[in-house]
């Protein structure tokens, strides 16, 4: 069990490392205006709302494509209804595998220390990864269902399905 931990601990790690390249990396914006709304025909454009709801369904897919622009509002899905939605703002989210990755603009430490406690009221417990150095916080937590949470101060936040 605890290599288990250990494992996920490293895994986790990793993941966020890499989320935080990738939005570091594509963190620069665009100047190329959204030409999606341009891109549709033009009876989706003049579609009645109820039309255009059922022409965007046909459209999805199974795979988790939450991703809200930044600001929206808390992403609901499989993977975010297993914690309690937290008071940040969302930037980006998405799947990847069995994670679901979201980052924030607005944390800190104190914010992210009670969401934390939070967590643990929602039955998280925290794993051997924790680092909590009272001006930094890495907070990783599994729930009894296997479901695993893993944030950061840096506005980061995985949380994985169990296997």
């Amino acid at each position: 069990m605890k290599n288990t931990i250990k494992t996920i601990s490293i895994i986790t790690i990793a993941l966020i490392l890499m989320l935080v390249l990738a939005l570091a990396a594509c963190g620069g914006g665009s100047d190329t205006p959204d030409t999606q709304s341009s891109s549709q025909s033009g009876d989706e454009q003049n579609a009645t709302p109820e039309e255009s709801s059922s022409a965007s369904d046909n459209n999805s897919s199974n795979e988790v494509t939450d991703n809200p622009p930044s600001g929206e509002t808390w992403p609901t899905n499989e993977w975010t209804q297993q914690v309690p939605k937290p008071p940040f703002t969302v930037e980006t989210s998405g799947q990847i595998g069995t994670d679901f990755n979201i980052s924030f603009s607005d944390t800190n430490y104190d914010t992210v220390k009670a969401y934390v406690e939070e967590l643990q009221a929602h039955g998280f417990v925290a794993g051997t990864s924790v680092t909590d150095t009272g001006d930094e916080i890495l907070w990783y937590g599994e729930n009894p269902e296997g479901w695993v949470v893993s944030i950061s101060d840096d506005g980061y936040m995985i949380i994985t399905k169990p296997e």
